[in-house]
Order: C-alpha cells, then structure tokens, then sequence
C-alpha cells in the first residue's frame, strides 16, 4: 500500500483482500482485544489455536486507495516473462520489481532433517517449545501462545516465556 504513493502498483493476490476497521466505536481494535483477554489469552493451553486475522486492520486509508486503483488488486499471474508477467487471461504486462510477501510463514528449512519440522515445514511445538528436540525454541511464531504472538506488542510476553523454559532445561 505504502509503494503506491510512490509507484503504479499492482496487488498479485491469491484472494481478494479483506477489510476490518481497526477503530470500533471510536477505540483501536487492538485496546479492544487487550481489555477483552483476546489478544494474549494462553490458547495453546486449551489445546486450541488462536483465530487468525483473515483480513487487514483499516483505519481507512489501504480500502480508500484500492478503491481509487492504486494499487490495483488482480488474481495472481500465472508466469513470468522476459519483460514481467503474464496475467491470467493472458495479458502480458512490463513489471519493472515483483516483491513477494508470502505472509507470516516461518522459513526455516535448515531445521530440516532434525525432527522439528511438520510435513509442511512449520514448527513442531507448544507455545514455542519444540515437542521433538530438546532445547529448541521459537519466538515470533504467529499464534504461538496467542493471538498478538507475531506482534510487536506480543513477542515480549512471549520471549519471557521461552527464557523461564530455557532456563528450566539448562538446569536439568
């Protein structure tokens, strides 16, 4: 969004972006869920993960401009070609930079081979403790201990945890 005052922008989106108003009833929506429990409740420990944000915090202004088409939001291209892409419907289109922001996805793939890893590559863990290997944690996993886990505002509470545990085991 932030290129867009600066550049023609396209959005290559695998689903169109979804909008909620990060101020209700005059209040950011993070206060809300603070004074709710939401945002730092222990769901790992219920055996439950967070809700994930399935849209973007909007004080008005990302909506303002995808409406106003810059950036524009189209169905993800399906190739590259020598000058940029080529759309779906067939369009070829000059692309001058692609910028890939895949979401929060941990990429860890040099944890491979030591039984950390899922199938798909996330982290096996609880609240950022492995479950496989002794002595390997995480932090600023998405979810990890709760809904503000990834955030700024969360991955403090979350990194205090995960020293209590790493001195725990260094004690062993």
């Amino acid at each position: 969004m932030e290129l867009a005052n600066h550049a023609n922008v396209s959005l290559a989106v695998q689903q169109p972006v979804r909008f909620t108003p990060q101020r209700i009833l005059g209040l950011d929506l993070h206060f809300w869920l603070k004074i709710t429990g939401i945002d730092t409740f222990p769901f790992y420990r219920i055996g439950k993960e967070p809700p994930s944000p399935i849209s973007v915090f909007d004080l008005g202004g990302y909506r303002k401009k995808m409406d106003n088409g810059n950036p524009d939001q189209r169905t993800m291209f399906s190739a590259f070609s020598p000058e940029g892409v080529i759309w779906e419907d067939g369009e070829r289109e000059a692309i001058d930079v692609v910028i890939f922001a895949t979401g929060y996805r941990p990429n860890i793939p040099f944890l491979g081979g030591t039984g950390a890893l899922a199938s798909d590559g996330r982290p096996l863990h609880v609240a950022g403790v492995s479950t496989e290997v002794p002595g390997l944690y995480y932090v600023g996993l998405s979810n990890q201990r709760s809904f503000a886990s990834a955030t700024v505002r969360g991955v403090g509470a979350d990194a205090k945890y995960i020293v209590r545990n790493i001195k725990r085991f260094l004690k062993k």
